[in-house]
């Protein structure tokens, strides 16, 4: 058995590359005893090792895992490692909710899962200054649409696609209702938020960074606050490797507007209202582009009107209707 595991070696040979865990943080003990269990006798004592670098909470910028993605599956296993835990985690939400019903004790089950796995994760995001330790946990889709307004955040968003598929859902506009034989109301499309939405803007988002709130704009979504992008729309594609092992970048294809014009690349995505960060207030945990965003959503909701009705029309009274 080598000294260094597979993903040790990985990044020896890929510097900056991130390895992530992918599962629940809090089953990683369980993970990591079932597998010296498993292991001969004599490779133990460096398995252990390894494992002590993945994780490791008194020195975590040393440590191999940089950050952690989980769902709700994957999320069950903390559940079912530690079954009397977790009972008495499940009886206090209880006690603490009255009426709960299934779905929300689910709910309620997984935040505090990844809660849990948020804080093991703490030490490293604190001490990489905030660029590492993240939790990717997958969400009820639900929880993104069951609001009166949104502020989408796409500050520093470094591209890579042209992500109108974001665009498409949030630009989705009422087609229908329905009403069942049990009286229930409900809309199409389903997964859509209808009211006032803002974008946060800023000079480190780029590229596909500079098209999403191109397109959000365009598509006549919402406002577009901070300051101007940073204006990169030549894209980069089809370029060989050389034989040394290098590479070059040579620009392939360039952006042109819905109204035939060249345009972002130089010049960025402008801000509807121009917001600058306050250092200030930065350095005393304040964000002021989103107290500006709140603020203007707060300002639209007070005079917004559903386009949704909640009551079905009246059902007809003549045959043929």
């Amino acid at each position: 058995m080598e000294e260094r595991n597979f993903f040790e070696r990985l990044v020896d040979v890929s510097p900056g590359m991130e390895i992530w865990w992918d599962s629940s943080p809090v089953v990683f003990e369980n993970w990591c005893k079932k597998l010296l269990d498993k292991a001969d006798p004599g490779d133990r004592d460096l398995l252990q090792k390894q494992f002590d670098r993945m994780y490791d909470k008194e020195n975590p910028l040393n440590q191999l895992f940089r950050g952690v993605t989980t769902n709700p599956p994957l999320s069950l296993q903390a559940i079912q490692n530690d079954p009397a835990y977790w009972e008495k985690v499940t009886q206090d939400i209880l006690a603490e909710n009255p009426g709960l019903d299934k779905e929300g004790l689910f709910w309620e089950l997984y935040k505090t899962v990844i809660k849990t796995g948020s804080e093991m994760y703490l030490p490293l995001f604190e001490a990489s200054g905030y660029k590492e330790g993240f939790l990717s946990g997958q969400v009820d889709p639900r929880s993104a649409f069951d609001k009166e307004a949104m502020i989408i955040d796409e500050r520093s968003n470094g591209g890579g696609q042209a992500a109108n598929y974001i665009t498409d859902v949030l630009s989705r506009r009422h087609l229908s209702g329905w009403k069942d034989r049990d009286g229930e109301v409900y809309n199409t499309p389903a997964g859509a938020m209808h009211g006032p939405k803002v974008m946060l803007i800023d000079q480190d988002a780029g590229s596909g960074g500079d098209y999403l709130p191109y397109s959000f704009r365009q598509l006549g979504i919402g406002k577009l606050i901070g300051t101007r992008t940073w204006g990169g729309l030549i894209g980069i594609s089809a370029n060989p490797g050389l034989i040394d092992g290098g590479y070059l970048t040579v620009p392939f294809f360039r952006f042109y507007d819905a109204d035939h014009n060249w345009t972002v690349e130089n010049e960025g995505v402008a801000p509807d209202i121009e917001v600058m960060l306050d250092a200030i207030a930065t350095n005393e945990g304040r964000d002021t582009q989103l107290e500006a965003a709140i603020a203007e959503v707060m300002t639209q909701l007070e005079s917004f009107v559903s386009p949704i009705p909640t009551e079905a029309p009246a059902f007809p009274t003549e045959l043929g209707q």
